[in-house]
């Protein structure tokens, strides 16, 4: 079924992560949660905000892929056409008001695909790595080839610090939900409704266990309106040219894990790039309409 971009909202992601396993890996609780099981066990999953100045924060997750590099969405980092002041937090528990005018401390490198269009957010490329000046407490690996038709069908484990349902004001606590992979629609992920991302969750992992590893596959980038209907997660093998030259120029030092892997599964980090170019946004008002905060629901 062909969806319409106009009956997406789509909502920004300030989350890291790229660690756990759902079958037997890192033993995350499956708490009674609305909107998911909260999770201690996946610290490479990480908030973030985009300061874009005068109030205007976008809370939106990201996963670490390497000791000094995030994974997350593009759309919540090109507002405007501006350039944000980037910050992070690993913290599992860090409750904040949607609406807060106090970003998280810090002021990060970034680079953002060049391929993102952000008139056409399910098109595809919507990624950007973050470089970290700090090591990640924790990497996770990503999936260093091509989708494969047998996803359709499986539990897939989504992670993110979005909110648990529309209107609520608990974006910031980590939490992870697994569902099964409804179809694959071009670029995207799909995931039907009640479970699925909402406001906050984009940028964050999507998860499947793949050749005995559980190994990102896609990242969150839209929810139809309400949290409760279609979730969708850009794919990027189509990407791994970029994701993997952002790897090579990353930053390293001794912790977070290791940047090694095999292919498929593939571990490492993404660089900055000199900042990269910046996909033309139409208006702010269309990309405000397609804000990417994506929650799990139990």
């Amino acid at each position: 079924m062909k969806t319409s971009a106009w009956s997406v909202v789509l909502a920004g992601l300030l989350l890291g992560g790229c660690d756990g396993a759902q079958g037997g890996g890192l033993g995350v609780t499956e708490e009674p949660l609305v909107g998911g099981a909260g999770s201690s066990s996946d610290t490479a999953v990480a908030l973030l905000s985009a300061d874009y100045g005068n109030g205007n924060i976008k809370w939106f997750s990201g996963v670490a892929v390497g000791p000094r590099a995030l994974l997350t969405c593009a759309h919540d980092l090109v507002i405007g056409g501006q350039s944000p002041k980037l910050g992070v937090s690993f913290n599992a528990n860090q409750i904040v008001d949607p609406t807060s005018t106090t970003p998280l401390s810090g002021n990060l490198h970034y680079t953002v695909n060049s391929s993102f269009d952000a008139a056409h957010p399910l098109s595809g490329h919507d990624n950007a790595v973050v470089y970290l000046d700090s090591d990640a407490p924790a990497i996770m690996a990503y999936y260093g080839s091509s989708r494969k038709s047998t996803w359709v069908g499986q539990d897939a484990r989504l992670i993110g610090y979005g909110q648990t349902a529309s209107g609520t004001d608990d974006v910031g606590r980590r939490r992870t939900i697994s569902t099964p992979v409804a179809s694959i629609q071009g670029p995207e992920l799909v995931f039907n409704g009640p479970k699925g991302a909402c406001e906050g969750d984009s940028g964050g992992p999507a998860l499947l266990e793949v050749t005995g590893a559980e190994v990102i596959v896609a990242l969150a980038t839209a929810v139809e309106p309400g949290c409760t209907g279609k979730s969708y997660y850009s794919l990027f093998d189509t990407d791994l040219p970029f994701i993997n030259a952002q790897l090579a120029g990353a930053p390293t030092s001794g912790g977070g894990g290791s940047t090694g892997g095999t292919n498929p599964p593939k571990s490492g980090g993404c660089d900055l790039a000199g900042g990269g170019s910046l996909p033309s946004l139409p208006a702010l008002a269309a990309a405000v309409a397609l804000g990417l905060f994506l929650r799990r629901r139990a």
